[in-house]
Formats: C-alpha cells, structure tokens, sequence
C-alpha cells in the first residue's frame, strides 16, 4: 500500500531529535528559542512563539487578537473543525462563508457582505497549499488570522506564505508540509500581541494569577522543527516534481493550480464521490482520502443551500499520496491506479 501522507525524517533530522536526549533537557528551552527565531526569519515575522500544536496556535491568535464572547468570528465552510473549535473556545461565534470552487479558498467577494460591526477577526486558510487572496481580504478591515497549516513554503508575490495577515498560525501535526510529530506556532509583527501570546502560552512561574496554558513546544520537538525548517525548500521542490508527474499523467481531471501552490494535497475532482473512489484504489494499493472530512456548515445543520459552491465539490474531492519520500516510481504508480480505477477524462 502506498500511504496517503508520510513524514519525511532524514538522517539531519534523526541526528537533531538525537542531540537533543543526550543533553537530557527535553522540556522548552534553547532549542525552542532557536525554532522560533529561525521560522521568524523564514517567514518574515518579527515574533514567532511555538507551540504545542497548530489548534493551540489558533486559540492562542484569536485571544491575542482580543476576540471573545459576543464577537464574531468569519470563516471557511470547507476547513478542518480544528478552526470552529477555537472560535467556540474564546466563546465567539462562527459566521460561516462558502468557499470557491476552482480554488477551493475563500475570496474577498464572498466574505464581503458577512462584515458587520461585531466581526473581530476573520480566519483565511490556504486550503490544500494554495494561497488565498489574504490580502485582499485584510483590506475589508477585520484583523485577518492567516492560517498557514497547509501551505508553509508557499509565496505570495514572492513573500511567504505566513507573512501576511495581523497573525499567522502553522501546524507541524505529522502529515503537514513540516513535521514534528504534534507542533505549531503563531507568528505575528506586532510587539502588543506577541507579549500577550507569550503570557497566554505557559501557566509556569508567573507573578501574577490569570486563566493560562500549557501549549509549549518541547526541545525534542523543536529539535526536529529545526531539521525540517533547513529542508523545506527541498520538500516544496519535491512536492511540485511530483504535481507537475501528475497534472501530465492525469490532464483530464481539473485540481486547483496556481503561483505560489505548496502542494500539501493534490486533490482531483471526480464525478462520482471520492469515498467509492478511495475503496477502488484502496484495492490496488493506492491509499487516498477526502481532504476535508466534513464541512463546517454540516457539522453546524446550516442549509446546504447557503453553500452552494461547497457542495458542488466537496463530496467529489478525492486527495491522492504527495509528499517528498514519495519516490517519482510510486508517483507513477498511483496515476496509473487512479486512470485504470478511475478512467481518464
């Protein structure tokens, strides 16, 4: 079988996790400090403060923005529930937009008209490693909450992905584009917030009593952040060799293209619904997956017909295995599992 994701762990990385247990100090410490400083460098952010997963990173960004009960928070139908479970957690409320179908992130038009006085932030996922207009989001005034989970690596305009937006969140859950196992950070430029997610992301030896958490990073963790961070250019390059083996071998299905794309998930968009499909291929050896499970407006019983570029294509939308220790032979594998399982089009 060939997974659907995989973590790609090097000899650098194995060394760095290796260095760090024979020092003995596996709790946050200076190799957390050195992740931080070194992603704030290669997302261009003046404050990055690592934590214990990409959820944490989320909370923590919207009560460093200030958004709590009462306030309204926008985002994406189609994203993980990872987003609605940090609106809920500040006790915000969730104002649900659809998505576009050819890209399959949101726009600046369709957020529009959900603006209203209470909106105190709003979430932008790259979905799938393609960059949404966070900019032209940010221009409609709430603070935009970047979400770069999918798409580390990626480029705007040749800035990074991550850089935009009041703070930007990125996971390093072990399919992610980085790995550490479990891990996160919040990034952002302004010195306000940032000394407010550093009181918020440890309970320890404070001076003073208030509601805070244990999101920190560990240095085994951060050890491998590190590690992966040095080789991020190398596994973007590598997931964009293998897109470009697939959009050849597989023409007549459309996916989401565009400058920039990280390529986290190749997603084809199939006439039938990609759970039957992933059965097919599961036969011959290919594992594959809906890239979102659920749509957040399902989860919520919102009418569907409020959503309906969503969908159009979330039942059909069937992710098939990109990821650097994928070698260009199973690349070629699974395209020819998808056109004999599948068909061509």
């Amino acid at each position: 079988m060939i997974p659907h994701s995989l973590p790609t762990l090097d000899r650098a990385a194995h060394s760095a996790v290796l260095r760090v247990m024979r020092s003995g100090h596996i709790t946050p410490g200076s190799e957390a400090d050195a992740f931080e400083a070194e992603l704030g460098r290669a997302v261009r952010r003046r404050h990055v403060v690592a934590t214990n997963s990409g959820h944490a990173a989320l909370h923590l960004a919207l009560l460093g923005l200030g958004v709590g009960d009462g306030d309204e928070v926008i985002l994406p139908t189609y994203c993980c529930s990872a987003l609605l479970n940090a609106v809920h957690y500040v006790g915000a409320r969730p104002r649900v937009v659809d998505v576009d179908d050819s890209t399959f992130n949101v726009t600046p038009d369709l957020i529009r008209r959900h603006v209203r006085r209470k909106t105190r932030a709003i979430i932008v996922p790259h979905m799938l490693g393609l960059p949404a207009d966070v900019e032209g989001i940010a221009a409609l005034g709430p603070p935009v909450i970047e979400d770069a989970a999918m798409a580390i690596g990626g480029r705007i305009r040749g800035r990074p992905v991550g850089s935009f937006g009041e703070v930007s969140i990125f996971s390093f859950y072990a399919t992610k584009v980085m790995a550490t196992g479990q891990g996160g950070a919040v990034a952002t430029d302004r010195s306000r917030v940032a000394s407010r997610l550093r009181d918020l992301v440890s309970y320890d030896k404070q001076k003073t009593y208030s509601v805070r958490y244990n999101y920190t990073l560990s240095d085994l963790q951060a050890a491998l952040g590190r590690a992966q961070l040095r080789s991020l250019p190398a596994f973007i390059a590598k997931r964009r060799k293998i897109a470009r083996l697939y959009s050849e071998k597989l023409s007549g299905y459309r996916i989401p293209r565009g400058r920039g794309h990280a390529y986290y998930r190749y997603a084809l968009l199939l006439d039938g619904t990609a759970r039957a499909a992933s059965r097919r291929l599961a036969r011959m050896g290919v594992e594959a997956k809906l890239p979102v499970f659920r749509p957040i407006h399902r989860y919520l019983g919102s009418p569907a017909k409020g959503y309906p570029s969503t969908e159009r294509f979330c039942d059909r939308l069937l992710s098939i295995p990109i990821y650097p220790s994928l070698t260009l032979a199973a690349a070629r594998r699974v395209a020819a599992a998808v056109l004999e399982t599948l068909g061509g089009r």
